[in-house]
């Protein structure tokens, strides 16, 4: 049997997001190097630390976001 409908979506938004903004282990990496510069750090950050605080900045703005928008 083929791809599940779970994994038919994730592709395409994948291949979406690569079509708008490249390699994401290559962009997370550029973007590790950046934050260790700001943060003043003697390193760069990794691409996983990077996902990771992408993820929490998620978390913490899906926060703010009102019930009744989430319900609609």
């Amino acid at each position: 049997m083929g791809n599940s409908v779970v994994e038919m979506s994730l592709n395409r938004i994948l291949d979406e997001r690569q079509d708008q903004y490249g390699d994401a282990k290559e962009n997370f990496r550029k973007i590790g190097i950046m934050w260790g510069v700001i943060l003043d750090l003697p390193y760069s950050l990794s691409e996983y630390q990077v996902a990771q605080m992408m993820i929490a900045l998620n978390c913490n703005a899906f926060q703010l976001i009102p019930t009744t928008k989430i319900l609609g």
